[in-house]
């Protein structure tokens, strides 16, 4: 496993509804951006005005790695770059549980029935931090995002699978994962 790989996501300042929807994320606009080297084991922290060092970070990588990055995070931080970020080398956890699994999964989800631990809050909860000035509090969910990622990443890599909840079925089951 290469070890310049990085594990990123993004908060917003605007909701989809702001912006006329999901046709113009584009509209966004970040608040937030953390992104962790796995080879360097260390975390950075971007603010709006760091948007270009974020994707600079990204396309020196060997691998970029998130949750719902591809339809969501790299549409966003395409408004401050030229960068087709879609062809970065890319492992979406979404997009992979979703492809084997037939449906999403939220990596609240995920986080819980695989690793026991769960997000410390949402994006809805942060897009209020935005409004009330609260930067701390929006780098600190997100870094958690990132780091219950990585975990997640990781944990794949190593056994094969993640845990989900069966709604159906009405237990926890296994998705098989390759990357």
């Amino acid at each position: 496993m290469s070890q310049n790989v990085v594990i990123f996501d993004l908060e917003t300042q605007r909701d989809i509804a702001s912006v006329g929807g999901r046709d113009y994320l584009e509209r966004l606009g970040v608040s937030v951006g953390v992104a962790y080297h796995v080879g360097e084991g260390r975390f950075y922290h971007f603010d709006e005005s760091q948007m270009g060092e974020l994707v600079a970070l990204l396309q020196r990588a060997d691998l970029v790695v998130g949750y719902n990055i591809r339809h969501f995070d790299f549409r966003v931080l395409s408004a401050y770059t030229e960068a087709n970020l879609s062809a970065l080398p890319t492992c979406d956890l979404l997009e992979e549980i979703e492809r084997v699994l037939g449906h999403r999964v939220k990596l609240d989800t995920l986080a819980k029935n695989t690793l026991g631990l769960r997000k410390s809050a949402d994006g809805i909860m942060a897009l209020q931090w935005w409004r009330e000035g609260q930067v701390d509090l929006i780098r600190d969910y997100c870094q958690q995002d990132v780091d219950v990622t990585r975990r997640l990443w990781e944990y794949g890599h190593a056994h094969g699978h993640l845990w989900y909840w069966d709604h159906q079925q009405n237990m926890r089951r296994p998705v098989p994962v390759q990357w």
